[in-house]
């Protein structure tokens, strides 16, 4: 199932409002950073009805030798009618606005 989903998801490359929401203090003006892209793990793939069910914890990506340690978990269901987001929210365990050299 990961395999599925990690195929789909990298041709489809979701980029959900909710997630630039969440991560636009990296463009804000007390960072001066800017995101160049996005870390994906899919974490969790099982089927449902007509499909798959997908779970992936996202990183924005930014330019200059940092890292940003701040993780977004994102949900999809992936059936005959597309990819459709259905939640997100900042991952439990990850630090809250984190960005640190590498």
């Amino acid at each position: 199932m990961i395999g599925r989903a990690v195929t789909a998801m990298s041709k489809l490359l979701p980029v959900p409002p909710e997630r630039v929401q969440f991560f636009n203090w990296i463009d804000g003006v007390d960072e001066p950073f800017t995101i160049v892209g996005w870390h994906a793990f899919i974490h969790d793939a099982h089927p449902i009805p007509g499909g798959l069910s997908i779970s992936m914890t996202v990183r924005a990506k930014v330019s200059g030798g940092f890292r940003v340690g701040t993780a977004y978990v994102e949900e999809y269901t992936l059936t005959d009618r597309g990819l459709e987001f259905v939640s997100g929210s900042r991952h439990p365990n990850a630090p809250a606005r984190d960005i640190y050299k590498l």
